[in-house]
């Protein structure tokens, strides 16, 4: 494939799109970025990042130094398409107007938690691939852990071969997305199961590991469960390898740091809040019970059950330093 210079990403008014955005431009790339709807550039445009679905976070303990608002800064191409990919037509429309891009980096998405975002991601996705089926672009699907549902991770979960179960209509989206664009059989498609994204200014994914749900009470669980996160610029860097890389190739691999962090680690990287030791024994029984009651109410609090207390480590990706900074 000769070199990949031109680049369409979605989602790129949101918090892991920007960033993206600012690491492929840095790097060389021309980037053409996708929303939604016109966005002002400005640090202190709220609602520009939620409006992409990119995991944007209500204030809470450990998520309060700094908005993803604030992380986002100018595109230096200028090159920007405004639509909404849940529409084929004007998805078509928009796109018909732009040179063909060498690779695409799909990192929208829908959020929400009902029925709507299974539908919503799987129309965005269908109608990019539609209107971009002649370009022979390089293809990078940003999708998450959340496809795996309720698992046993205390060994490091290899993507090849862990049973897919997602217990949230998010969970579902990305999995319908994966399935979709491995029955397209792409020549050139890269899948990156994406670990919970954290950064200096967002660790609202770390806080919710270490506080009690709803308080302000900081758990020491024992025994110790152990976590695999994704720094932002690590996931950033991550995309760019697979745009530099020369041959085409289908896989799909983790996004992840290669270090795993203890529970206590993280807990003790927040300062505000009691410090509550808490077994795990004590909510087995719970769990127990929960396995035989049927429906999808009882899977999600057991997925709740093994995000707070037990171990989720994933095979990072091979040959990628770690993200960079600590999850601090």
């Amino acid at each position: 494939m000769s070199e990949i210079k031109r680049i369409l990403l979605t989602g790129a008014a949101g918090y892991i799109g920007s960033a993206i955005a600012r690491d492929l431009e840095a790097a060389g790339f021309l980037v053409v970025a996708v929303s939604r709807r016109a966005v002002s550039v400005d640090a202190g445009d709220s609602g520009a990042v939620q409006s992409e679905g990119s995991g944007a976070a209500p204030e809470s303990p450990g998520n309060r130094s700094e908005s993803p608002e604030k992380l986002r800064s100018e595109y230096q191409t200028g090159e920007r398409v405004v639509c909404d990919l849940t529409d084929a037509e004007a998805t078509a429309r928009a796109l018909a107007h732009i040179k063909p891009c060498d690779g695409i980096v799909h990192a929208a998405a829908r959020i929400d938690s009902g029925k709507s975002a299974v539908e919503g991601s799987l129309s965005m996705l269908r109608n990019l691939f539609d209107a971009t089926s002649a370009w022979n672009a390089r293809w990078i699907y940003l999708s998450s852990v959340s496809i795996y549902g309720d698992a046993d991770r205390t060994a490091p979960v290899a993507a090849a071969t862990a049973e897919l179960r997602p217990a949230t209509n998010y969970g579902r989206s990305k999995l319908a997305c994966e399935e979709f664009l491995q029955q397209q059989n792409a020549p050139d498609c890269r899948i990156l199961r994406v670990t919970p994204v954290y950064s200096p200014g967002a660790r609202r994914n770390v806080a919710v590991r270490v506080y009690l749900p709803g308080t302000p009470i900081r758990m020491r669980i024992r025994p110790e469960p152990r976590h695999s996160l994704c720094a932002l610029a690590g996931l950033a860097a991550q995309v760019r390898r697979h745009l530099l890389e020369a041959a085409p190739r289908r896989i799909v691999e983790h996004a992840a740091d290669a270090e795993v962090y203890g529970q206590h680690e993280l807990a003790a990287q927040f300062e505000r809040g009691p410090l509550l030791p808490i077994s795990e024994i004590i909510f087995r029984p719970m769990y127990r019970i929960l396995c035989w009651i049927p429906g999808g109410l009882a899977y999600r609090l057991r997925c709740v059950y093994w995000k707070l207390f037990r171990s989720n480590v994933y095979e990072p990706p091979a040959a990628i330093p770690p993200g960079g900074a600590r999850p601090r």
